[in-house]
């Protein structure tokens, strides 16, 4: 008797086993974005609208229970939601505050740079001095003395080498961009000129991938363009009407803002695409790149290989708080920002996990 027992609760226990991994095999299918379920939504959806069609060219109405109209809404909902799965970054950008910099509020952002590999911070004073120190220990800050001039020192910029500072001095006739070299200890080794343009006003340098060429805003009256530089040759080539240009850690492209909007050039095929309305673009990645709303806020841009097109949503980050700039360091891991706060422009270095 027992035995008998014994043998049905193993065949109740078998049942149940077989039940479980059939469920487990249904829960397999249906946990990714769910195409199977969204295939048959969409079919029903474009049979209601079908149906709807029939309704407005005088067919016979068709009833339908509340029940019916229910599964209707939820068929659109649940579309929407698909949709937004796939056309969505899916591994969208988390940051988080690494560092907040002691660095006077007075600064601009133009001011202040983040080196390549997102370790050291470079920022100007009014005193043509330029201060350089690692993120992680601040208290070992170093202090460089630049060539006495008649101009002023507007914008510093590392180069792709993290041994190389480029800063950008403005006069009333001209601009100039020195640079300045590093020895392996951090000490001051040369400062250089590497190149003078006259007639114009120059600002927001970028440094392209090979550190062969320099995109450029050279502003004259009230135009500003784009411009490259190559520093082999010094010859100057006109990319297009904007300013703030930056290019991508590849070298295929270049973003940079025209009348409010964000562009970009793809140097390789020649084209231009509208990419996202703001401001200060710059680039994470070979097919993303950051920038600004008009309410300060950090946006992401991702280029959709198959359409041409960037999908563009919003960065978790401070929020109600306005940032100045957000400039990410050539690693695509450490980003400069500066918000504005009560006290002035408070800089911070932020870590992309």
């Amino acid at each position: 008797m027992r035995e008998n027992e014994h043998n049905g609760m193993d065949k109740r226990h078998d049942t149940t086993i077989a039940q479980l991994l059939t469920h487990l095999g249904h829960v397999r299918q249906a946990v990714p974005v769910n195409y199977k379920l969204k295939a048959e939504l969409k079919q029903r959806l474009l049979e209601q609208m079908k149906q709807m069609q029939k309704q407005q060219q005088g067919a016979v109405p068709v009833k339908r229970s509340r029940r019916g109209l229910w599964w209707f809404g939820g068929g659109m909902i649940a579309l929407s939601i698909a949709a937004c799965m796939v056309f969505l970054p899916n591994d969208g950008l988390r940051l988080h505050e690494q560092t907040v910099l002691a660095i006077p509020a007075e600064e601009t952002a133009r001011q202040v740079s983040i080196s390549p590999r997102g370790d050291r911070i470079a920022y100007l004073t009014d005193n043509a001095r330029l201060h350089a120190y690692p993120v992680d220990h601040p208290e070992d800050k170093d202090l460089f003395s630049l060539p006495s001039t008649s101009g002023r020192y507007e914008s510093v910029v590392w180069s792709n080498s993290s041994q190389r500072i480029a800063v950008l001095e403005q006069t009333e006739g001209a601009s100039r961009l020195w640079m300045m070299q590093f020895n392996d200890g951090g000490g001051q080794a040369s400062t250089q000129l590497l190149w003078e343009e006259t007639g114009a006003q120059v600002a927001d340098v970028s440094w392209s991938p090979d550190g062969r060429q320099i995109a450029y805003t050279k502003v004259k009256g009230d135009k500003a363009e784009v411009w490259i530089n190559n520093l082999a040759t010094y010859r100057e080539n006109k990319l297009a009407e904007g300013s703030q240009p930056d290019w991508s850690s590849d070298g295929k492209r270049i973003a940079y803002v025209q009348d409010g909007v964000i562009q970009v050039a793809d140097l390789t095929r020649g084209v231009t695409a509208k990419a996202a309305s703001g401001t200060q673009p710059s680039w994470q990645s070979p097919d993303r790149f950051t920038y600004l709303s008009a309410e300060g806020r950090l946006m992401q841009a991702r280029l959709n290989e198959q359409t041409g097109t960037f999908d563009t949503l919003a960065v978790p980050l401070y929020r109600g708080v306005s940032l100045k700039s957000a400039e990410w360091a050539r690693d695509g891991k450490h980003l400069l920002v500066a918000k504005q706060t009560k006290q002035g422009i408070v800089f911070a270095v932020v870590r992309r996990e």
